[in-house]
């Protein structure tokens, strides 16, 4: 931002701060110092995700951030009407950036970090685990990182669990985490946090059985007791879809998910995920998408599956046996 920006963002934050009936003066001024260090776009995604916030906490009105609509407009170039104001807040909302805690730049650089170093602790051979998801679309392509990246996520087959939970416990730079306890039915049994940050590698386990078909195991607490929703893959649509593709970063190797996979899944998804799949589109073989639509219609799922004698049902013992050793 230049001098005039910064000077006009402070006058923005303090506007609406004090509409809002935001008093702490420490607050406002940590608030503008961290933004001013951000580039003219990302210092408007700041304010206008703020103004978003406070307007849901029922401090501001709609009515009030109209009359007050000129400190907005007169900020960027780019955005002179509040139409486009709020179009820009929509595509945030879209793409899943209005949560950020920091900076697209500081996310870009967390999210990285946090990869290279988890990849290089736990190898390419040691596991039969791969990445997945919009950051394994932005590395295949070689194209830098444009959104939010909430997290990493992995899949690891479950009967590794332990032993990668071992390998992160020796490790200065990531802690083992459980999310058991509030986990509903959908989302991560595990994380595995790096540092103090919000960046995460988030698991999602499965099965594999002798005859290559795949399950994908969901565990949740159902009435009091350990219980999986199980989605089997065919042995056709798993080798379609379900292995690690060696890949390199710089020098380092990693295994993600074949390309085809993680486009077939977001092509009708959300709006971040129909733009991430649009980015990779010319680079995917379009009759194996066709292939795995059609494979697609043979896989089943199995639900409320009795999980007491799971790998999960172990891990939650270990870690409540060591939770108990530390009190």
């Amino acid at each position: 931002m230049s001098e005039n920006q910064k000077e006009m963002f402070k006058n923005i934050v303090y506007t609406f701060s004090s509409l809002a009936g935001i008093n702490n003066k420490e607050q406002m001024d940590g608030f503008i110092s961290k933004v001013s260090s951000y580039n003219e776009e990302n210092a408007l995604d700041a304010l206008l995700i703020s103004i978003v916030n406070m307007i849901n906490a029922k401090k501001l009105t709609l009515e009030q951030v109209y009359a007050n609509a000129s400190l907005l407009t007169s900020f960027s170039e780019n955005y002179k009407t509040m139409d486009s104001l709020v179009e820009r807040f929509n595509y945030l909302r879209g793409m899943n950036l209005t949560n950020k805690q920091t900076s697209i730049e500081e996310n870009h650089k967390l999210v990285l970090e946090a990869f290279d170093k988890f990849n290089a602790l736990i190898g390419t051979d040691n596991f039969d685990s791969f990445y997945v998801g919009g950051l394994m679309a932005y590395f295949a392509i070689n194209r830098p990182l444009e959104r939010y990246h909430g997290d990493i996520d992995m899949f690891i087959n479950e009967s590794q669990l332990e032993e990668l939970m071992k390998l992160v416990d020796s490790s200065d730079d990531f802690k083992f985490v459980s999310n058991m306890g509030d986990k509903e039915e959908n989302g991560h049994e595990y994380k595995i946090t790096y540092k103090d940050s919000p960046m995460s590698i988030g698991l999602f386990l499965f099965e594999r059985k002798e005859n290559n078909e795949v399950v994908i195991k969901d565990y949740f607490y159902k009435d009091g007791k350990l219980t999986s929703n199980e989605k089997h893959l065919t042995p056709s649509y798993a080798d379609l879809t379900f292995k690690g593709v060696l890949m390199k970063r710089g020098e380092a190797p990693y295994k993600m998910q074949p390309l085809e996979s993680i486009y077939n899944s977001k092509k009708n998804g959300r709006p971040k995920d129909k733009y991430d799949a649009e980015l990779i589109k010319d680079y995917v073989d379009s009759m194996t998408d066709y292939m795995i639509d059609a494979e697609k219609a043979n896989n089943y799922m199995t639900q409320n599956v009795d999980a007491s004698n799971s790998v999960v049902a172990t891990i939650e013992e270990i870690l409540s046996s060591k939770r108990s050793n530390t009190l």
